[in-house]
């Protein structure tokens, strides 16, 4: 935007014509990763931690860079005031050797469960076994039936 503002205050200036873009074109990367084409979806499930717009100019074209970052934090407003602001970091959730949502994870009935693991954040067993997913640590529950499978 300051580009084609600064390009055309100097065509005014010297007395030319400032060709300005005709079409803005969007484009997504979302934790580094470019994105074809964006619908949403990439970032069902996933908390933005931050967001950016960087423009470049081309012929005729601006791209309109939406730079998209995301984390496991979580920030929860705990009263009626400005300081009552907790940041949690949500682990990574395995049931019998998979992967959950917490959704699903609240939904365990506690009977079910032969026990349960936890592997601290920051530690390197849960970075060792589970690499970036698990460096907010890692609880890992086996239910009665999943030890039989076993």
């Amino acid at each position: 935007m300051r580009t084609i503002l600064l390009t055309a205050l100097c065509a005014v200036a010297i007395g030319t014509q400032a060709k300005v873009a005709n079409d803005t074109i969007d484009k997504y990367i979302i934790d580094k990763q470019p994105i074809e084409h964006f619908d949403g979806s990439q970032l069902e499930g996933k908390r933005i931690s931050k967001y950016m717009i960087a423009y470049k100019q081309g012929k005729g074209v601006v791209e309109k860079h939406h730079v998209i970052y995301t984390d496991a934090k979580i920030v929860r407003l705990t009263g009626n005031d400005d300081k009552s602001v907790s940041v949690v970091t949500e682990p990574l959730l395995i049931v019998d050797g998979k992967e959950t949502s917490p959704e699903d994870f609240a939904k365990i009935n506690s009977e079910t469960i032969d026990h349960i693991d936890v592997l601290k954040a920051g530690g390197e067993a849960a970075e060792k076994m589970y690499g970036e997913k698990g460096k907010n640590g890692v609880i890992i529950v086996t239910t009665k039936a999943g030890k039989k499978d076993k």
